[in-house]
């Protein structure tokens, strides 16, 4: 579910939240049916309550028919975008898309598995220092073991 191709590192600015989700979807178009639609899942999760969690990190995510495959897509702002209810910046995106059908369990352990280890500071500290793509994939990568387990 994490793929290098995935793990992103810009200095794009960005308006809004959704502008980011937006881009996003239009990346993993691979691994959905219709980036459009997966968008305005994220959005609507998005709108319900903010995915922004702590240490400038956010995680929009959505369990829909748009998507195909699970995926995580990592993405280091440069510059950080409101994000919070309270005005928060978040360099750290990861959006998540999980098909409909696996829903419940992986979701829920993709989540649990990353705020796990965002909590942790040698991990944290790790993850959001990180110079370059290889650096996180492999973090991430052992991410993925637990949740696979």
């Amino acid at each position: 579910m994490f793929d290098k191709k995935l793990v992103i590192f810009s200095d794009k600015e960005y308006k809004s939240k959704f502008d980011v989700i937006k881009e996003l979807s239009q990346l993993v178009s691979f691994k959905v049916t219709n980036p459009e639609d997966y968008f305005n899942s994220v959005k609507e999760r998005e709108d319900t309550l903010a995915t922004y969690i702590e240490y400038g990190v956010a995680i929009p995510h959505a369990k829909t028919n748009a998507v195909k495959e699970p995926f995580v897509v990592y993405e280091k702002l440069a510059n950080g975008v409101e994000w919070g209810n309270n005005g928060e910046l978040a360099n750290y995106i990861f959006m998540i898309g999980v098909p409909e059908e696996f829903a419940g369990n992986l979701h829920l352990k993709i989540i649990s598995e990353l705020s796990k280890n965002l909590i942790r500071e040698e991990f944290r500290n790790k993850l959001l220092n990180a110079e370059n793509s290889n650096e996180v994939y492999e973090l991430l990568m052992v991410i993925e073991k637990e949740i696979l387990k």
